[in-house]
């Protein structure tokens, strides 16, 4: 009795260093093993063979060393070979396992290779352990799928109970891990095989409960084939950990024999917890083995047992980015939305996760957003915004592949009309607007598509609408209408595509879920849909189509908000905005549209007070970082363009980048906008109205590109047509003050000199910069009011005292004074400031009167200009 105590007790010391070993980096192991076992020689033989059997290439359906039986005292079968079982004659011994052995043998009767997986004498008598060896025959064998080891017969021989398998050739994913990380399409490969496995055997009411890398096989030819159904779920059977705190190593695993589910860093939250498992708990351990392939290490391995699930049930793991920069955010998304703690919030069945691998291999679908985010913690609001988002996109992908009608001529023309809120809550109208501007977002990235702006539809907001009478005022051959509805926690949205010119409806879906799974239920609709639909879209179009900027629904948020901030075009404005697009890059330091953002605000003033210099260094350094991160970017390349324009004086470079930008998104009317301003520099006129033309009709309600419409006649000397376009500026926002501004010098112009002054005295009381105080005295000066010029100067000549008057300003008084001397000097000074306004010198009017002094051209020379 007491032989047999110490038997036990041995084996419950090699059980517990074995856990801790194989928990450790196989690099740290011999180390650990010789530390702990120093005094005792077979001990650590003992534990060294128990490892070498864990990492064995042909150990499938081993159970985990670590329910070892403890209290059997038992030890290693000696090998079979040459002996036979029935029919098979064993050959080779493949591996051990805590259950028994593995072996190859020849199946005599049909000329084939076989595995063999015996169990230990010992254990035959043990009817818990015998009948979880029958379950696993059971189990396995009622399975038929690629993906799945093929198990052909179970039977017993004199006493020796076995199973007879497929012989795999190849080596267990663990092995192949050794060598190092996987890329992403191995990782991939893997996963998807492997989720296709769970999926047959989740379908057929089988839940593995043991998905780990040694339980997973890949063959030469790339099979995967999941092994081991010893734990599988056929019955319920309860489970219960301890924890021996006394221990002299690290703490003890206790269990009843035979009750152990699993492999500790591959278990699941509630099966650590000891709870009720299902299929969920295999798509946790499969999320395991997906990180542990693309980080290179365990999310969740620690240096004890306790530590491994208290890491288990609380910690997050480490960004994939900390160990590798390969792994798409995509499918690190998946892999989050695996690992879940809360199986509610997992992937609900092995179809999901085999939908969104299948999905993200094809690169067929849409780039998917992570739903649950440990950034996400903003208001419910911003978690609608993400999901309006992919949904936009998804819409995008249906409309924008199909040929419409049965004909085999493209749509050319689309209009999305504002969603109606169904049920009046105001996170829907919020949820409303967001899949509708997404959405029309997502449509113009289409060359062949002509979609109309967000701000040409919005007079349709909020108001009953016939979708005929709007289409055929937008001028336009469809239009998508849409209804949306929260139900509890989910969402209802109804959508209808109408052709206008035959008043039909060419196409409509409703589409119904839980908020929280939005994004990914969402990428399943639109594939089944697409399938249905004839495709037009070129592989490259799809890829831009679903292109998504970033992952986190709370930056895309941010950056939304704080472009309609910019777009106001104000100091203020820019101050919020860059607020915004600060926030969104520091939850998602490689969001590259928010780093475009903030390159647009210190290009039109958004760093204020910075000089010029300082402004566009950092206008720069934003747009090349945002460049770094997606060169295709094409508000990038814009960014980049107007700093090359107006701090480097390089037209030919800044034309490069805006010919890129309207290349990469001819759809972007702040690209075609910019890129006219610049043709105007040049004195290119037609060329320039030409290219505002097209902004205007990507943003027919853009009151900042109507005003430069305006501002472009006007240069180019067409004063009637500069008028009408400021005055078109004014009806879009009336209190807009540059257009108030660009009036008055419109009517300096043209001689109506009444008309002028109170244009400009408007634009200096809405603004009141020293721009507009500087205009106005400009004002005063050329209509012959030379005092009130004076005391315009000599306020500017005071504010300089306490904060810096740019030299620009100053120059355009005195050269409205006449005073050339002093106009040149300063002009010069203007240069070294790299004014923003000195790019327009060589065709404003204003300056007209310095044209024919040598001065003039020299200075026209220094800033590239020159003829």
């Amino acid at each position: 009795m007491e032989q047999q105590k110490s038997t036990t007790e041995r084996w419950r010391l090699v059980k517990q260093i074995f856990q801790a070993a194989i928990e450790l980096p196989v690099a740290e192991r011999a180390a650990y093993l010789k530390q702990v076992c120093s005094d005792d020689p077979s001990l650590l033989s003992e534990v060294e063979s128990l490892v070498a059997a864990h990492e064995q290439p042909g150990s499938f359906l081993d159970e985990p060393a670590l329910n070892l039986a403890a209290d059997s005292g038992a030890k290693p079968a000696d090998p079979l070979i040459g002996e036979s079982l029935g029919r098979y004659r064993i050959l080779e011994l493949l591996g051990r396992g805590g259950m028994g052995a593995v072996y190859k043998a020849k199946d005599t009767m049909l000329g084939r290779e076989v595995a063999i997986k015996v169990l230990h004498s010992t254990f035959s008598i043990d009817q818990d352990r015998l009948h979880r060896f029958e379950q696993e025959a059971r189990a396995a064998s009622a399975l038929n799928h690629p993906n799945i080891i093929t198990i052909h017969e179970f039977g017993q021989e004199r006493g020796v109970h076995f199973i007879v398998s497929e012989l795999i050739e190849g080596e267990t994913l663990r092995r192949r891990m050794a060598r190092g990380r996987l890329n992403p399409g191995a990782v991939l490969d893997v996963a998807i095989q492997a989720a296709s496995a769970l999926n047959a055997a989740h379908d057929a009411g089988i839940v593995h409960r043991d998905i780990k890398p040694e339980n997973v096989m890949v063959r030469p030819d790339g099979l995967v084939k999941v092994l081991d159904f010893g734990l599988a779920k056929l019955v319920d059977r309860p489970a219960s950990i301890a924890f021996d705190t006394n221990a002299p190593t690290s703490p003890e695993f206790r269990t009843e024999p035979g009750t152990i589910m699993g492999t500790m860093t591959y278990m699941s939250p509630e099966q650590a917890r000891g709870q009720k498992l299902d299929a969920r708990s295999d798509l946790f351990s499969l999320g395991v083995a997906m990180y542990e392939m693309a980080a290179g290490r365990s999310p969740f391995a620690r240096e004890t047992v306790a530590d491994v699930i208290v890491s288990i049930l609380e910690k997050e793991p480490p960004p994939l980015a900390e160990f590798t920069s390969e792994i798409p955010r995509t499918l690190e998304a998946i892999i989050r939305k695996a690992l879940n703690k809360d199986r509610e919030e997992r992937y609900q069945t092995a179809e999901e996760l085999l939908t969104d691998l299948k999905s993200l291999k094809s690169g067929a679908a849409v780039t998917l957003l992570l739903a649950k985010n440990e950034n996400l913690v903003g208001p419910l609001k911003r978690h609608w915004r993400g999901a309006a988002l992919a949904l936009a996109v998804l819409i995008a992908i249906v409309i924008g592949s199909v040929y419409f009608g049965g004909s085999d001529r493209a749509i050319e023309s689309i209009a999305v009309l504002p969603f109606v809120n169904a049920d009046g809550n105001p996170e829907t109208e919020y949820l409303a607007d967001a899949i509708a501007e997404n959405l029309t977002n997502s449509l113009s990235r289409l060359s062949s598509l002509i979609v109309r702006p967000r701000n040409s539809v919005s007079r349709y907001s909020r108001r009953e609408v016939d979708p005929l009478a709007a289409g055929r005022e937008l001028e336009v051959e469809t239009v998508l209408t849409g209804e949306v509805a929260k139900r509890g926690d989910g969402f209802a949205i109804s959508l209808q595509l109408i052709d206008v010119r035959k008043n039909r409806q060419l196409w409509g879906a409703k589409y119904n879920g839980r908020s929280n799974d939005l994004l990914l239920t969402e990428t399943r609709i639109a594939r089944e849909v697409t399938e249905n639909l004839r495709l037009r879209l070129s592989p490259a179009e799809q890829q831009q189509l679903a292109k998504r900027h970033t992952e986190n629904a709370a930056a895309y948020d941010l950056y939304l908000q704080g472009r309609r901030s910019w777009n106001k075009r104000t100091r203020e404005g820019y101050r919020e905005a860059m607020a915004l697009f600060t926030q969104a890059t520091e939850l998602d330091p490689a969001f590259a549209l928010a780093h475009a953002g903030l390159a647009d605000c210190y290009v039109l003033g958004g760093g204020y007070p910075l000089s010029v210099h300082e402004a566009m260094s950092k206008a720069r350094a934003s747009a090349l970082l945002a460049l770094k991160l997606d060169e295709t970017l094409a508000e990038a390349h814009a960014s980049l363009a107007q700093v090359q324009l107006f701090n480097d004086w390089n037209l030919a470079e800044a034309e490069a980048s805006f010919k890129r930008a309207v290349d990469l998104k001819p759809a972007y009317e702040t690209a075609q906008h910019w890129y006219a301003l610049m043709l105007a520099v040049a004195g290119r006129f037609p060329e320039a109205i030409d290219r505002i033309k097209r902004a205007q009709a990507l943003a027919p309600a853009s009151h900042i590109i109507t005003k430069d419409a305006g501002l472009i006649h006007y240069y180019a000397g067409q004063y009637d047509l500069a008028l009408a376009e400021c005055r078109k500026a004014l009806d879009l926002s009336p209190n807009f003050y540059p257009a108030h501004a660009s009036l008055g010098d419109i009517y300096l112009q043209m001689g109506r000199r009444e008309e002028a002054l109170a244009e400009l005295r408007k634009a200096n009381q809405l603004d009141g910069r020293l721009l507009t105080q500087a205009a106005l005295g400009y004002g005063y000066a050329v209509t012959g009011q030379k005092e009130k010029a004076l005391a315009v100067l000599n306020d500017l000549r005071k504010e300089s005292s306490s904060r810096p008057v740019p030299a620009f300003y100053l120059a355009l008084l005195y050269t409205g004074l006449g005073q050339k001397d002093a106009a040149f000097k300063w002009l010069k000074q203007a240069s070294q400031e790299r004014a923003y306004r000195l790019v327009y010198l060589k065709v404003d009017p204003a300056f007209a009167s310095l044209r024919s002094d040598p001065r003039f051209t020299e200075l026209l020379q220094n800033i590239g200009l020159a003829p």
